[in-house]
């Protein structure tokens, strides 16, 4: 089933990590974007891991490597909303200088991505390796923040994140209070539901999985938080977590039970068939009101992940698409007294604009707004950018049923149910594509929309 498309507004906004379309050790990074920009997003986080995963597997250079995953995402349509994480440098005991050149040597990979934002986490390292000085802490962001904003050509911009097992810092308002402190124009703090959620009201530890006067405290967290300007918000990455059947120990040091929780048990927003359980709805609700105007960016940590099914990463990627379009619908068209401005009377189905490619899934012949368009169909085989054919047109039939197709033009055998279709909108055309097409392990950049025969039927608009 796939998802309904939700307001293109919102849709511009809607993000995924890369890491939780499936684990870098049995799904490369080309792979997992495609099924990303096939799944409906138009924006990702990359995760470093996964881009050093694939320099390592092509034995180039990371930078090479990000020059490389630059021009995929490029020509997926896909903006890359970060990269992450530059970890264990904000409460450590060596110098500033040592964090300082970790971030400087990451900034060409961000030009290379095409991305202006880093995001920066706390450290779980043991107690003796950092200092728990909140003074060491702001030192080290803002010496981060200062290189961020003087590099050129392009400046960075640097988010803060506090992990929920960290040593010292794993809180929201303890990482608030640090970049408040830090005082840059250019240094602002990345919200994570889950990260929040389950150090404030969640306990994997108990029967039930929630802290003793959870709502009491978690009243009193988000309207803290709803206070936040806006503008300071540089990230907010989504997720649930499932309630497990049994309390997890509570772990060591070295792995913590909040630790093995987050990287087992994630699940998308609004997945309570899968055992989601945490108040996401209330956690947005209070970004929202803060005037946030960002990226909504899904990160999960999932067993499911680690699956070596081929189907892996579109798989997730529409259970994300679908449970951030649900989350969506449900602030916006349940909430009327938060923005009214992004409130939606109908779904917006289809609609042309600058972005490079626009991704909506679903039924093709149950599309009402493609009748204000006279589009004409064309066959043709992508093994570049190109759009353009001079092929034969195909017959357009309002109500937008899919044209015939002879399977043995195209090599292999597809079905013409309306179903086993998704479409890609770009600038002026849109892209149609058969979804038997989307599960291939080959891509490379000069063949990433040509690999086992898969074919595309372009539409050019005539207004």
């Amino acid at each position: 089933m796939y998802p309904t498309p939700v307001p293109s507004f919102h849709r511009d906004r809607f993000s995924i990590f890369s890491h939780s379309l499936g684990d870098h050790s049995l799904h490369n990074l080309p792979y997992k974007l495609t099924a990303a920009a096939f799944g409906g997003f138009l924006a990702v986080e990359i995760s470093l891991i996964d881009l050093e995963d694939y320099a390592l597997k092509k034995t180039c250079d990371l930078l090479v490597a990000a020059h490389e995953i630059g021009e995929v995402c490029r020509v997926l349509g896909l903006r890359v909303t970060c990269i992450q994480p530059l970890r264990d440098v904000i409460e450590s005991r060596k110098s500033v200088v040592d964090g300082v050149e970790k971030a400087i040597k990451l900034f060409p990979i961000m030009d290379a991505l095409d991305t202006e934002l880093l995001l920066v986490c706390s450290s779980s390292l043991p107690r003796g390796e950092l200092d728990d000085s909140t003074e060491t802490a702001v030192e080290h962001l803002k010496a981060i923040g200062i290189a961020a904003a003087n590099w050129a050509p392009k400046p960075k911009r640097v988010a803060f994140e506090a992990l929920c097992w960290g040593t010292y810092i794993n809180t929201w308002a303890q990482a608030w209070n640090i970049v408040q402190a830090v005082n840059l124009e250019n240094v602002g703090i990345c919200l994570d539901s889950f990260n929040t959620l389950a150090r404030e009201w969640a306990d994997p530890t108990v029967q039930g999985g929630m802290q003793a006067n959870a709502g009491k405290n978690l009243r009193k967290s988000m309207s803290q938080l709803s206070q936040i300007p806006g503008t300071k918000i540089f990230l907010l990455q989504i997720g649930d977590g499932a309630r497990l059947a049994e309390p997890i120990e509570r772990g060591t040091f070295e792995r913590p039970a909040l630790m093995t929780w987050s990287r087992s048990s994630r699940l998308f927003p609004m997945e309570f068939d899968l055992g989601g359980y945490l108040p996401v709805t209330e956690f947005i609700e209070a970004v929202v009101k803060t005037g946030y105007k960002g990226y909504w960016s899904l990160e999960i940590f999932n067993n499911s992940l680690r699956s070596q099914t081929d189907s892996t990463p579109i798989t997730h990627a529409i259970r994300g698409f679908h449970g951030l379009s649900k989350l969506v619908k449900y602030i916006f068209t349940n909430h009327h007294h938060l923005d009214h401005s992004l409130q939606s009377s109908g779904q917006t189905v289809l609609e042309v604009t600058s972005s490079p490619i626009k991704l909506i899934t679903g039924v093709v012949n149950n599309r009402p707004a493609l009748s204000q368009f006279k589009p004409s169909f064309h066959k043709s085989s992508l093994s570049s950018s190109s759009s353009t054919s001079d092929s034969s047109s195909i017959e357009f039939n309002h109500p937008c049923s899919p044209p015939e197709i002879n399977p043995d033009q195209f090599g292999h055998s597809i079905s013409t149910s309306p179903k086993d279709y998704i479409v890609l909108v770009r600038t002026s055309h849109l892209v149609i594509i058969p979804t038997t097409t989307l599960i291939f392990r080959s891509i490379t950049l000069l063949s990433l929309y040509a690999s086992h025969n898969s074919f595309f039927i372009t539409i050019s608009f005539q207004t």
